[in-house]
């Protein structure tokens, strides 16, 4: 360092905060998920290293020090999916670190992830919890059509939020999803006459007030519709297994309701946008189905 400063004056020690705040400036063309997804690793790091670390110049940062955070992160009740997230995300920016010659080694190179043995899974609801909650006089009309549309299109809680009149192509949904941005993947999905009784001759934003709320606010008010309508967030399945619902178990809701109607995987897939057949599996639940299959075995 002393021999960087006699050479250029003008050298400047850029701590691993500054660094990762403006490694995650720098990354303007990413979309909005992947943008959040790096802030909240670099507001995780430097939360977990504390002060000191974070203030130290970033080629200073070890695999040891680096190791303690993301452990403490998982101490302090992250899931190992989201510590699993910063991992990958902390090893692209010490990779840039190296390039740009303010580090000697990339520290989050070899750090290993951990195992996704702690994440809630997420269940579907059924048509009678769908209803108890449209129909909840504390629900109001723009969350109406926010259920009734999530749940008869599958799309995600922001993208349903976003909807405006021109995603509406007569009878038909045509958008291209928040998280497929990136790779320009338009789906198109008719719309089922609630859906378009909701949207009636409404102009402009769908959801008005909803639209300007973020993802985290929303989240947490479908909760509390959920609660007010009697639907509860965790229900415990045969074999005492514990699963969570959200406004995303519409999504697997519209995908199962679809399933065990016979629809075809493929056309399923197609609706929710799904990038491969082994997602779209986790999405959709057959009990009805597998009833339906045993059913057809012979009499012994």
């Amino acid at each position: 360092m002393r021999l960087h400063r006699l050479a250029n004056p003008d050298f400047k020690i850029v701590s691993l905060s500054d660094y990762l705040s403006q490694w995650v400036k720098s990354h303007t063309g990413v979309t909005e998920s992947t943008a959040g997804i790096y802030d909240d690793t670099r507001r995780h790091i430097v939360a977990a290293v504390g002060t000191k670390t974070a203030s130290a110049a970033v080629g200073d940062f070890t695999t040891k020090q680096a190791v303690t955070a993301l452990q403490k992160l998982k101490n302090d009740g992250l899931k190992s999916s989201t510590v699993n997230m910063d991992i990958r995300a902390l090893r692209r920016a010490l990779h840039a670190a190296v390039k740009q010659g303010l580090a000697k080694v990339n520290v989050a190179a070899d750090i290993k992830p951990f195992a996704e043995d702690d994440s809630d899974e997420v269940a579907p609801f059924t048509a009678t919890e769908v209803r108890a909650m449209i129909d909840h006089p504390k629900t109001s009309d723009e969350w109406k059509g926010m259920i009734i549309i999530g749940a008869h299109t599958g799309l995600r809680l922001s993208d349903v939020a976003k909807l405006t009149r021109a995603h509406i192509d007569g009878t038909k949904l045509v958008i291209r999803p928040k998280k497929t941005t990136a790779k320009k993947k338009t789906i198109t999905i008719p719309l089922s006459p609630p859906a378009l009784g909701w949207i009636g001759d409404r102009k402009g934003p769908l959801f008005p007030t909803l639209c300007k709320r973020v993802p985290g606010t929303l989240s947490t008010t479908f909760r509390r519709i959920m609660a007010s309508a009697g639907v509860p967030r965790h229900i415990t399945e045969a074999g005492d297994v514990v699963k969570r619902r959200s406004f995303h178990s519409l999504r697997h809701s519209f995908a199962s309701w679809m399933a065990e109607a016979d629809i075809h995987a493929d056309v399923r897939q197609k609706l929710t946008g799904h990038s491969s057949a082994g997602i779209h599996a986790r999405y959709s639940h057959h009990d009805e189905a597998l009833d339906r299959a045993v059913g057809t075995l012979p009499s012994l």
